[in-house]
């Protein structure tokens, strides 16, 4: 994995890429990502982090693991994000596992005015944590 992953300025470089044999679901995907600015990135089966400029706002998307292998990919997504000056979202998706460093970063994001989304009991908890400590409550 890279130390530090740049999305490409423009999404239309992913439109280059030839498919082979009949993939026309694959095809009309691609093309409805690129209207959208969507942008998905996999490393296998363990992480996956998607970013789609929507017209007020940036959703990053994460799904797999929040461990210290991938936050490098993540936080430096989101550094590109908040130099626009756009708000930003990180929507935890179908994550499995949250580490310590994945908190860490989870805590500095917040700080820093990412709005933190979850889906699931576990890390809806830990974001409702994570957030309800940023704000002085707990």
């Amino acid at each position: 994995m890279p130390a530090a992953f740049r999305f490409p300025s423009e999404p239309s470089v992913l439109a280059g890429r030839s498919l082979s044999g009949g993939a026309t679901l694959a095809v009309d995907w691609l093309r409805a990502c690129i209207r959208r600015r969507c942008q998905v990135i996999q490393w296998g089966a363990m992480f996956r982090i998607s970013k789609v400029e929507e017209q007020t706002r940036t959703v990053i998307t994460v799904d797999g693991q929040l461990t210290a292998d991938y936050i490098g990919v993540i936080e430096s997504c989101c550094d590109q994000v908040i130099s626009t000056g756009r708000p930003t979202d990180l929507l935890l998706r179908d994550v499995t596992a949250i580490d310590q460093a994945g908190r860490a970063l989870l805590r500095r994001l917040a700080a820093r005015g990412v709005r933190l989304l979850a889906s699931g009991i576990y890390t809806a908890y830990l974001v409702q944590e994570l957030t309800k400590i940023r704000g002085g409550e707990g």
